[in-house]
């Protein structure tokens, strides 16, 4: 009798151990139900209360932008002509498309600034311009790293769509922001008059920032990216390498398999070294593609055969082995490549055209402008249910930033790279 009431002692102590009681459970049932029920009939307003709940938290807000788009809604950018404090559903004759995303939770933007800039934009309406914004907000409000952060989220571009211009002139625009504020509390005229203004705020001299520093930028002022993840473009540019998805990876492997290995291109988002008892480097490495994310280990062989710098933020072609050992699997990096170095390589690029629908101006225009180089280029018209391959005469300097220009003219129905 003893040795059964110890054993059944033993089995209630271990259940104790992550059991709840009746009042627990029922509770806990009723706040899943309620949830659920948010989630599926009012997805909308159900993750935007989430954000608005864990502003701050990058990593949760990224995930629940990904879910935002996983039901088919929009992500807007933050606007300061637009956006609230806090993060907003959007509705379109009564129904909801997206979600604005809050001025708060921008990375490096303060609290009282994104306080003031509501505040006034409600008072005195929305900003006319650049200008007008600097004149009406003072440096207390916009210093350097909320200016600097409000550029990289664009959330200047209903004032200033070209951010290059933005950045080069920073220090301008702090100057006339202070020196303006300081002679307006002076009472006195302003050091800049009305007509060097306008000439002063005149950006059509620069060239815009490049597609790839565009998304760099949007990495620093969210902590993720909100329009789109660089490995997407990658990915369709690399077809003929067989890249899968992070989130599909080895889902139909048997546990009977000893070992497979599979290619992908992902991002580096972090990186944490270590050293083994003998003195090997190896390293885990936490990777992401615009579908999910992976944690790695990279061992020593590896590392020391690389020939760049393996750092956070660096787009790899990986080619990863799933390893199924006793009690667990773990996922072993067994090369990786710098995408850059890859793209930078001689290539062939192919055009797939609309000839009832391409833009002719702009697809005239994109390579009459574009740079002589090594890329050859293959155009492929399709043309009353004909597929026409014409090869162009000249060969074209053309990167990331080109190709994402040129998936962008209407007409343009594909662009691939091959080898």
């Amino acid at each position: 009798l003893e040795e059964k009431a110890s054993e059944l002692f033993d089995e209630i102590e271990k259940f104790a151990g992550y059991g709840f009681n009746k009042s627990h459970a029922a509770a806990y049932a009723m706040i899943a139900y309620q949830t659920a029920f948010l989630k599926a009939n009012f997805p909308l307003e159900f993750l935007c209360s989430l954000m608005n709940c864990d502003i701050g938290n990058f990593e949760k807000i990224s995930s629940y932008c990904n879910e935002v788009k996983k039901f088919n809604f929009k992500m807007f950018k933050p606007d300061i002509n637009i956006s609230q404090a806090r993060f907003e559903v959007i509705y379109k004759d009564e129904h909801p498309i997206g979600i604005n995303f809050g001025l708060s939770a921008i990375k490096n933007i303060g609290e009282n600034s994104v306080i003031e800039i509501v505040k006034e934009r409600k008072k005195n309406g929305k900003f006319s311009s650049l200008l007008n914004l600097l004149k009406r907000l003072n440096n207390s409000t916009l210093n350097k790293k909320i200016i600097e952060a409000l550029i990289f989220s664009e959330s200047l571009k209903s004032l200033e769509d070209n951010q290059n211009f933005l950045i080069q002139k920073m220090d301008e625009i702090i100057s006339f922001n202070v020196n303006y504020h300081k002679n307006f509390v002076q009472n006195q005229n302003s050091l800049f008059k009305e007509d060097l203004d306008a000439n002063f705020f005149d950006s059509s001299n620069f060239d815009n920032i490049e597609f790839s520093k565009k998304l760099e930028m949007e990495y620093d002022a969210f902590g993720f990216y909100l329009t789109e993840h660089p490995t997407k473009l990658y990915k369709t540019l690399f077809r003929d390498k067989k890249i899968s998805n992070l989130n599909q990876l080895f889902d139909n492997i048997s546990d009977k398999v000893p070992n497979i290995s599979i290619t992908v291109i992902a991002l580096i988002s972090e990186k944490r070294e270590r050293s083994s008892k003998f003195g090997k480097k190896f390293c885990f490495l936490k990777l992401t593609d615009d579908t999910g994310e992976l944690d790695t280990i990279c061992f020593s062989e590896v590392l020391e055969s690389l020939d760049f710098e393996l750092s956070e933020g660096k787009i790899v072609l990986v080619k990863l082995s799933l390893q199924n050992l006793k009690d667990t699997k773990r996922y072993v990096v067994v090369s990786l490549v710098n995408i850059e170095k890859i793209n930078n390589q001689r290539k062939i690029i192919e055009v797939l055209i609309d000839s009832k629908s391409i833009d002719h101006l702009k697809f005239e225009r994109f390579f009459r402008q574009n740079k002589r180089g090594d890329c050859e280029i293959l155009f492929y018209i399709h043309h009353n249910d004909q597929r026409i391959k014409i090869k162009s005469e000249h060969f074209f300097e053309i990167n990331l930033d080109e190709i994402s220009s040129l998936r962008k003219i209407t007409g343009i129905v594909d662009v691939i790279r091959t080898n």
